[in-house]
């Protein structure tokens, strides 16, 4: 066979290939992408967007119905959906119907003992008080919990409805509003005693933080996230809470019956609230200069923990000192001693704004990192909410310390304080 007809055999069959190829591609069709506004197989749909909810799922572009664990505003068939909760079976607390439609099976006049908390009462309406009231806890809302006292709905001829039956809170056993009672001299002694402990607290987590900073630093440790927990000293500040609630000073006449949580509140809001702040500020997966790499974006982190905790010492001992003004009253009765978790509250937030020794250490924030930061090493070793200079990183510290400490006595006394 010459040289010319092979040439002349290669080429037709390149092009029987490509034809073949050509027409493969063409039959297979385009690849469905789900939010460009085209529907193609498997999707049912495509409103030119992934989001769902709103009548197409923004994942897979098929349209949303009840029972596919979306809450969809305008599915199809039925109304708005309420919940959703997978299925289409009724009477577990998300009802189907006779037409899908996934709505809540509180208020369809039947009685649901499925339902979270279960219904022991459905009377088809939202009318409080006439036997069948709202429950703010249930995760199917509506009108399906019975009239009582303690049921958190307040209803005639209550005058308050705290959720519960425990006389001197505010709201007795009957759901009367109870009148303000000062603390005695011994509830007081208790609740400064328990607050004192704290800050007992606080203060050994934000040591035992600041000691692991340094060893990572050191390098006597080699992941910091190990020693980032609660140490011994921690450990020991808080048997001594335990002790205060659970001895003489808290029991009997002590028992105080405002601002007094249990030992595992305090001592978990003590710790936590700290830890939580020292997070913020280095960051979830922080990155710890070392001495023999960066002796000096060493000294700055080790500053700004000391900084840190310096603010949320001042912070604790402030409240603490306007708590037990506030509960103790002025002169001469006025002001009177508070007798109410919203007074002391209030006596507090008054008395932390006005400390200057607060005042002094969330300036000397700014002078101490100053001194041993530059804006490049903020920028490389802390998160402080992507602060990238010394100024940013210095209102975020003394932010943090106060928000920390404020949170922290606000979960262990049970109070609704102002926090940064």
């Amino acid at each position: 066979m010459s040289k010319k007809v092979l040439t002349l055999a290669f080429y037709a069959a390149l092009a029987v290939f490509t034809t073949t190829w050509l027409s493969g591609a063409a039959q297979a069709g385009p690849t469905a992408v789900c939010g460009d506004s085209t529907i193609d197989p498997p999707e049912t749909c495509d409103d030119g967007n992934t989001v769902s909810g709103d009548g197409c799922s923004g994942e897979s572009c098929l349209d949303e119905v009840c029972g596919d664990s979306i809450v969809n505003p305008d599915p199809a068939p039925g109304p708005e959906e309420e919940c959703d909760d997978g299925n289409t079976v009724d009477d577990d607390g998300c009802t189907a119907g006779t037409t899908p439609n996934c709505q809540f099976d509180c208020g369809d006049g039947e009685i649901d003992a499925a339902a979270t908390p279960a219904e022991v009462c459905d009377d088809g309406n939202a009318t409080n008080g006439d036997g069948c009231d709202d429950d703010p806890s249930a995760t199917s809302p509506g009108n399906c919990t019975a009239t009582a006292c303690g049921n958190g709905v307040i209803t005639a001829p209550e005058t308050c409805d705290d959720g519960n039956t425990t006389p001197d809170d505010g709201c007795d056993a009957t759901c009367q509003t109870e009148a303000d009672v000062p603390q005695t001299k011994k509830q007081q002694g208790c609740i400064n005693a328990v607050n004192k402990n704290l800050a007992g607290v606080a203060k050994a987590q934000g040591g035992e933080i600041s000691k692991c900073v340094k060893d990572t630093a050191s390098g006597k440790v080699a992941d910091e996230l190990t020693c980032l927990v609660d140490g011994p000293k921690t450990v020991k500040a808080g048997e001594k809470t335990t002790k205060t609630i659970t001895g003489k000073k808290c029991t009997g006449e002590g028992l105080a019956t405002l601002a007094l949580t249990d030992a595992a509140t305090v001592n978990g809001a003590g710790s936590d609230q700290v830890l939580e702040g020292t997070t913020v500020i280095l960051g979830a997966d922080p990155t710890i200069a070392l001495k023999s790499a960066d002796k000096e974006g060493a000294k700055c982190q080790a500053e700004a923990v000391k900084q840190y905790n310096a603010v949320v010492g001042k912070w604790l001992s402030a409240a603490n000192k306007a708590k037990k003004s506030t509960l103790k009253g002025g002169k001469g009765g006025t002001p009177p001693p508070a007798g109410s978790a919203a007074d002391l509250a209030t006596g507090i937030d008054a008395g932390v704004a006005a400390d200057t020794a607060l005042g002094k250490a969330v300036t000397k924030v700014g002078t101490g990192l100053g001194k041993k930061c530059t804006d490049a090493q903020v920028d490389a070793l802390f998160d402080c909410g992507g602060a990238t200079t010394v100024a940013a990183l210095t209102t975020c510290v003394s932010t943090e310390a106060q928000r920390a400490a404020c949170e922290a006595l606000e979960a262990a006394d049970g109070l609704d304080l102002t926090c940064l």
